[in-house]
């Protein structure tokens, strides 16, 4: 398949013809597509989470996609968080380290979808850790932790370890049957 993608795109390069582009937009994909079939082991499953742990969800967001990308993604992940046993319960850590940029329209999106699916995250998360250097990230998360949008404990790291050791705590703990302070006791 990647010699293909490399022949393909290699015949692409070079010219200026919308058609050729779109196709080799639809190529990319395409590839795209299957290759993040492969990860989570499902024909519809989304590209960037990976389910293989039972109880942990670990979702890498690409350096770019589209609006209608991102919105695909978190809805069938927010169909399969449904389709769970009631009291099935995972963590979710994202990370966010390959991402360029920050779109308004995704922002949008993100608090919407939050907003909506606040009681499914509240039976089926117990926590969410988020993984950025970036410091306009990294703000961002923060500030939503402060005013406690977030329907569920959330922290912002700049290491996966550190927020795999947290994830790993807070769901050792839910399982327990403790009570889980939120984020912001943390602090």
């Amino acid at each position: 398949m990647a010699i293909l993608t490399r022949g393909i795109t290699a015949g692409f390069r070079g010219t200026e013809d919308a058609g050729v582009s779109a196709a080799r937009d639809e190529v990319t994909r395409l590839i795209r597509w299957r290759n993040g079939c492969r990860i989570c082991g499902s024909m519809t499953a989304p590209r960037w989470i990976d389910r293989s742990h039972p109880r942990k969800w670990i979702c890498v967001l690409p350096e770019q996609f589209t609006f209608e990308e991102f919105s695909q993604e978190f809805s069938s992940a927010i169909d399969e968080l449904r389709r769970l046993p009631s009291d099935h319960r995972v963590v979710v850590l994202t990370d966010m380290e390959h991402m360029s940029h920050s779109e308004a329209r995704r922002r949008q999106r993100s608090a919407q979808f939050i907003k909506e699916n606040k009681a499914v995250f509240r039976r089926h998360i117990v926590a969410w850790g988020f993984v950025s250097t970036k410091g306009v990230i990294r703000g961002a998360l923060t500030a939503i932790g402060w005013l406690r949008a977030f329907p569920v404990p959330m922290k912002v790291f700049t290491t996966r370890r550190e927020c795999d050791a947290w994830l790993d705590e807070r769901l050792a703990a839910d399982t327990a049957g403790s009570v889980i302070p939120t984020s912001a006791d943390d602090d």
